[in-house]
């Protein structure tokens, strides 16, 4: 188990004769970091393991993380939803259940209220509460059209974004269920090649989305976005947080999202030291932490992010 508060109140605690001193120097660096961001990564150190007793045959696929600190894994093979509390706990799981996902390919939590989950064998969007309890399916309304739903996000008023794995597009599936495609793949097929994970990004309100190898930031009323100039290795999945994202594959990189530029690559040597190579999918949260989900074992590693200091280029 390991303990994923952090250890803010030991720091607390030790701290606590220089705490005005600690205030002084944080109100003056405030303006610096907010105009230019968190300091750069410049590490990942392990710090502890998830672990899933009934899982080490199963095929990671993606996490999702909750609104008071849950972190949600998907699995295939059998295809399982596993969650840990804040604490590293193994709080429950859900599968084998006829109806709902049979070969999971992506989970969404939706505003840290819901889960989303995306099966291109299901026309419906599955959907549970945090813990686990069934809700009525997102049912689309594509009139008829081919859709095989592969990756969902959705935005803060409510809109559903899915990649169709049945035309390479992304759909704008509104709260009343009509769907429609963006449009990129056809005609235009040159604006996207082969999509396979959408994110939504609340600071930019833009859309993150893995085409391929390589990552587009996108306006998610239709317009196509600019390509990202980081040259990217087998990417499976990325987590967003802030401004910052994290590309799993066979190396991991974080990217700004706001300058568009790599921030820090782990390479294949050190995740195969991890035990994460290839890794499915990477979700960042607060505390400097990062969950790494790898292919194969049914686990999840978690990682400490250490940076450099504030303005290091």
């Amino acid at each position: 188990m390991v303990d994923m508060t952090g250890s803010a109140a030991n720091s607390m605690k030790r701290g606590r004769p220089a705490v005005a001193g600690w205030l002084l120097v944080f109100y003056a660096v405030a303006p610096v970091w907010a105009a230019l961001g968190p300091p750069p990564p410049v590490a990942l150190l392990p710090i502890g393991e998830l672990t899933w007793p009934a899982g080490p045959a199963a095929v990671g696929v993606a996490l999702a993380a909750g609104g008071s600190g849950e972190l949600f894994a998907l699995f295939d093979g059998p295809p399982r939803i596993v969650v840990w509390n804040s604490t590293g706990e193994l709080t429950g799981e859900f599968g084998g259940v006829p109806g709902t996902f049979n070969a999971p390919t992506d989970i969404t939590s939706d505003g840290g209220m819901e889960l989303l989950v995306v099966d291109p064998w299901q026309l419906e969007i599955a959907r549970f509460s945090r813990r686990l309890v069934s809700l009525p399916p997102v049912v689309p309304d594509v009139s008829g059209l081919r859709f095989e739903p592969l990756s969902a996000c959705r935005g803060l008023d409510g809109t559903l974004y899915v990649i169709n794995q049945a035309d390479g597009d992304i759909w704008r599936v509104a709260r009343d269920g009509r769907a429609t495609p963006f449009g990129w793949a056809l005609p235009r097929g040159d604006l996207l090649s082969s999509p396979t994970r959408v994110n939504y990004i609340p600071a930019l309100d833009r859309l993150l989305v893995l085409d391929g190898e390589r990552l587009r930031l996108c306006d998610p009323f239709g317009l196509s976005g600019l390509s990202f100039p980081v040259k990217l290795h087998n990417p499976k999945g990325v987590g967003v947080l802030g401004l910052e994202a994290w590309v799993a594959g066979d190396e991991l990189t974080c990217v700004r999202l706001d300058s568009r530029r790599e921030a820090y690559t782990a390479p294949p040597d050190s995740l195969r030291a991890w035990g994460v190579l290839p890794a499915v999918d990477a979700i960042p949260v607060g505390d400097n932490r990062l969950f790494i989900l790898p292919e194969s074992g049914g686990r999840v590693k978690v990682m400490r992010v250490v940076r450099g200091s504030i303005g290091h280029p």
